[in-house]
């Protein structure tokens, strides 16, 4: 049983963020911070923190949502 993925692992795929979600993340950041550098470097730090704290996703929505609300927060902290 030791070999069986845990729900977490299964449902987040950070190997995959990038490419799905980085354009998406990057003109929502963009829109609220008019800073293409500033807007850059927050959805950085949402990946690094979505990656950290992965364990925290309960899978009750999607992963895009997930890391919304965590590039939301990190850009109130940029501003």
């Amino acid at each position: 049983m030791s070999d069986v993925p845990s729900v977490d692992q299964t449902v987040l795929r950070p190997e995959t963020w990038i490419d799905k979600y980085a354009d998406y993340l990057f003109r929502y950041a963009y829109s609220r911070l008019r800073d293409s550098n500033a807007a850059e470097e927050v959805v950085q730090e949402t990946f690094l923190a979505g990656v950290r704290y992965a364990e925290q996703f309960s899978g009750r929505g999607t992963e895009r949502a997930w890391l919304q609300g965590i590039l939301k927060r990190k850009i109130i902290d940029y501003v």
